[in-house]
C-alpha cells in the first residue's frame, strides 16, 4: 500500500512539475512533493535503513509527519491562491503550522522509544505523550482538510477553467475522505490509549479510507496540469491547421509568397491574417471563395479565442 501512494504521488509531482514554468504560484507543486515525500518515507523498505542512519530512534517518522503537515498548508495555500491570486498568504494558516510543528516536535521527544518501528503508534501509542502527538498532527490536518474542501467547493463554479474545476472538485472529495481517515486514527489514538479490544476494528477503516484519500488528491493535483496540456496541444493543432489553410488564400487571392514560408506560431498566422485582411480592404474587386472565406474566418475565431493559462475565478 506504501509503495502504491508512493507512485500515485510521485505521478502528481511529475505532472505538475512538467508545466511549472507557466504557473505563477508553485503551492500544489511543493504540496505533492513534500507528501510524496513523506509517504516515500513510510516505505518500510525506506524507513528502516533511512532512520538506522539517523540513531534508530523513529525521527524519520517526525520528518515524514513534518513533512504531510507541510504539504496540507501548501495544499490549503494553493486552493487560497487559485480563488484569491497567485501572492495571497493565509496568516492564520502559518501560524497554525508553525504551533502545529512545535506541538509535534515537543510531544514526540516526551515519547519512550528504544528502537525503529515502522508501526509507531501500535508500539508506543498506548503513552500519553505518544497519543497527544498523533492527534495534534491529524486534528492540524484535518482543520486545514476542513477548510480546504470547504474553499473548493465554494468556488468551484466561479473557475474559468473547466479544468480547474473538475480538479476542484476531485480534491473536495480527497480532503472529505481525509477528514475521515482522521476521525479514524482520533479514535485509534483514544482506543490504543485506553488499551479497548475494539482497536482492530476500527483499523480495518485505515486501509481503504487511507487509500482512497491519497488517490483523491493525487488525481485532484495532476488533472489541472494534465488539462492544460491537452488544450494547448488541442491549440496547436488548430492553429497549424488554420495557417495551412490561410496560406493557400494567401496564395490563391495575393499570389505565392515571395520568400521562404515561416514556421507556424500564433504571432506569424496574426501577420498572415492582417495580410489578407489588408487586401481584400485594398482590392474591392477580390473574389475570394467560400474555401477563401471559411478559412479566414478560422483563423480570426482562433486569435479571439483567449490562450490557455492560469485558471481564474469568472468575473
Amino acid at each position: 500500500m506504501e509503495i502504491t501512494n508512493a507512485t500515485l504521488m510521485w505521478a502528481a509531482v511529475v505532472a505538475l512539475a512538467v508545466t511549472a514554468r507557466r504557473r505563477a504560484d508553485h503551492s500544489t507543486l511543493l504540496s505533492a512533493t513534500a507528501i510524496a515525500f513523506s509517504l516515500t518515507f513510510n516505505v518500510n523498505a525506506v524507513y528502516l535503513p533511512l532512520d538506522g542512519v539517523l540513531g534508530g530512534r523513529n525521527l524519520l517518522d517526525l520528518l515524514s509527519n513534518a513533512l504531510l503537515v507541510g504539504g496540507i498548508y501548501f495544499l490549503s495555500r494553493a486552493a487560497l491562491r487559485a480563488v484569491h491570486g497567485p501572492k495571497y498568504s493565509s496568516p492564520v494558516l502559518r501560524i497554525g503550522l508553525g504551533v502545529t510543528l512545535v506541538a509535534v516536535v515537543v510531544t514526540f521527544f516526551l515519547i519512550e522509544q528504544d528502537r525503529s518501528s515502522t508501526t509507531f503508534m501500535l508500539d508506543f501509542g498506548s503513552q500519553v505523550a505518544a497519543a497527544l502527538y498523533s492527534s495534534i498532527l491529524f486534528t492540524y490536518v484535518g482543520v486545514v482538510m476542513a477548510f480546504t474542501a470547504v474553499t473548493c467547493l465554494r468556488y468551484r463554479p466561479s473557475m474559468s477553467s473547466p479544468g480547474f474545476r473538475i480538479g476542484f472538485a476531485v480534491i473536495s472529495a480527497g480532503c472529505f475522505a481525509a477528514i475521515a481517515l482522521v476521525v479514524v486514527i482520533l479514535t485509534m489514538n483514544a482506543l490504543n490509549l485506553a488499551g479497548s479490544n475494539h482497536l482492530a476494528s476500527v483499523r480495518q477503516l485505515y486501509t481503504p479510507l487511507y487509500v482512497i484519500a491519497i488517490f483523491l488528491l493525487c488525481v485532484g493535483y495532476a488533472t489541472p496540469p494534465l488539462y492544460r496540456m491537452l488544450e494547448r496541444m488541442r491549440r496547436e493543432r488548430e492553429g497549424r491547421r488554420a495557417y495551412r489553410a490561410l496560406l493557400a488564400t494567401r496564395a490563391a487571392l495575393i499570389g505565392p509568397s515571395p520568400e521562404s514560408v515561416p514556421a507556424y506560431t500564433t504571432a506569424e498566422l496574426h501577420r498572415l491574417t492582417v495580410t489578407v485582411l489588408d487586401f481584400l480592404a485594398a482590392n474591392a474587386d477580390a473574389r475570394p471563395t467560400a474555401e477563401d472565406d471559411a478559412a479566414l474566418a478560422d483563423a480570426e475565431r482562433f486569435l479571439a479565442r483567449p490562450t490557455v493559462s492560469e485558471p481564474q475565478r469568472a468575473r
